[in-house]
C-alpha cells in the first residue's frame, strides 16, 4: 500500500516525502512532477493552455497509475477537490500536513523556485480563502494529521515513521 503525503501548496510534502522514503528505503514519487514528464511540459503553461479541469482530469490517472505500486507519494494541494480523488485516497495510507494558513501563505509567496498556477494572481486573502475550501477534505481523507508548524522536516518524517510502524 501507497504512504500518501496530501496538505496545501507550501506545506512541505515534496521535501518530507523524499526524506521518508529515504528513511524508509521505498521509492518515492512527486505526482508534480510525473505530471510534467506526460505533459512534457510546465503544470503552469498546461493549466494557462488548457485550464484546471483538463489538469485535475490528468493528475487523477496519475494518480491512479502511482497508487499501483508501494511507494511513497507527494501530491499536489488541489488532489483533494476531486471527488473521485478523495475515493481513492480514503483506500490508502494518507498523511495530512497540517500547517497554519498564514504560515503556508508566507511560504508559497517565498518560494522563488516553485511556480504555483493556482497562486500567482491570487491574493493572500484569496489562496486563505482556497485553503479553507480544502481543509475538510484533506481532513477527510487523512489516516493521520501530522501538525507540521513547529517541526522541521527532519522531524515531521521521522513522527511519519513512528506512525507508520503502528501500521504494520
Amino acid at each position: 500500500m501507497a504512504i500518501v503525503l496530501i496538505g496545501f501548496m507550501g506545506a512541505g510534502k515534496s521535501t518530507i516525502s523524499r526524506l521518508l522514503a529515504k528513511n524508509l528505503a521505498q521509492p518515492f514519487i512527486d505526482l508534480d512532477d510525473e505530471l510534467e514528464k506526460t505533459l512534457a511540459g510546465s503544470i503552469p503553461d498546461f493549466f494557462a493552455e488548457h485550464g484546471e479541469a483538463a489538469f485535475r482530469k490528468l493528475e487523477t490517472a496519475t494518480l491512479k497509475q502511482a497508487l499501483q505500486a508501494e511507494q511513497i507519494i507527494a501530491t499536489g494541494g488541489g488532489i483533494v477537490t476531486s471527488q473521485e480523488n478523495r475515493q481513492l485516497l480514503k483506500k490508502e495510507h494518507v498523511i495530512y500536513l497540517k500547517t497554519q494558513p498564514e504560515k503556508l501563505v508566507a511560504r508559497i509567496r517565498e518560494d522563488q523556485k516553485t511556480i504555483r498556477p493556482l497562486a500567482e494572481t491570487k491574493t493572500d486573502h484569496e489562496l486563505l480563502a482556497l485553503f479553507l475550501a480544502r481543509q475538510a477534505w484533506y481532513e477527510e481523507v487523512a489516516s493521520i494529521m501530522i501538525e507540521t508548524d513547529q517541526r522541521t522536516p527532519a522531524e515531521i518524517a521521522q513522527k511519519i515513521q513512528e506512525e507508520v510502524s503502528r501500521w504494520k
